[in-house]
C-alpha cells in the first residue's frame, strides 16, 4: 500500500504520526521526504506530448480486461 501526504514541516506532530498508524496499522513502513522547492512545476503540455508518444509506442498492445492492476501494484510495492 502507498499513500502520499503533503505536509509542511511545521505541522509534523503527534497527530500526523497517529494518522500514519491508523492508515498502515502495526507494520514497518518507509517514509520518504522530498523538498517541494526542488521539484519543477508540472508542464501540462509536456505531459500530454509524452502521453501521445507512449500511446503510439504501445498502440498494438492488448491488455486483458480481467487484469487486476491493483493486485499487481500491491505485489510490486512489497
Amino acid at each position: 500500500m502507498q499513500h502520499t501526504f503533503k505536509i509542511n514541516t511545521e505541522n509534523l506532530n503527534e497527530d500526523f504520526i497517529k494518522t500514519l498508524q491508523s492508515v498502515f496499522g502495526k507494520q514497518e513502513i518507509i517514509i520518504l521526504a522530498n523538498d517541494q522547492k526542488s521539484q519543477k512545476p508540472t508542464n501540462q503540455k509536456e505531459i500530454y506530448r509524452k502521453s501521445l508518444e507512449i500511446r503510439e509506442r504501445f498502440k498494438n498492445m492488448n491488455v486483458d480486461p480481467n487484469l487486476d492492476l491493483s493486485s499487481l501494484a500491491d505485489d510490486i510495492n512489497l
